[in-house]
């Protein structure tokens, strides 16, 4: 989100040539990219580093479920390694099998 030039030593607006900011940037261009939620710390580049700020908006995001079937999986290896059962052994391989997984640690082995 934010680099290390804007929280340099020096007055927070109006920097002088004696402010790290100013001197770290110089006459050097600087693009700042940052997202559009986080408006503050592009007004922060903005007086400290003299950013021209290029703002982005994440892209719109749902749970799609992909990995519903291997998060089962894993709770049940965690199941497994506290308790060790039998029926947990057997969902273990029964769900393997549906997620195209080997269940039997030999063929893994030689191919």
């Amino acid at each position: 989100m934010h680099g290390t030039l804007e929280f340099t030593p020096g007055k927070e607006t109006g920097l002088s040539s004696s402010c790290y900011p100013d001197l770290l940037i110089s006459t050097i261009p600087n693009l700042y990219y940052y997202w559009v939620g986080n408006t503050s710390e592009s007004t922060i580049a903005k007086r400290r580093s003299y950013a021209l700020c290029i703002s982005h908006a994440s892209p719109p995001m749902r749970p799609s479920d992909l990995y519903g079937e291997y998060l089962m999986f894993e709770d049940l290896l965690g199941e497994y390694r506290e308790d060790e059962g039998e029926e947990t052994l057997k969902l273990i391989k029964e769900k393997a099998k549906t997620l195209d997984m080997p269940a039997d640690s030999k063929k893994n082995s030689t191919g």
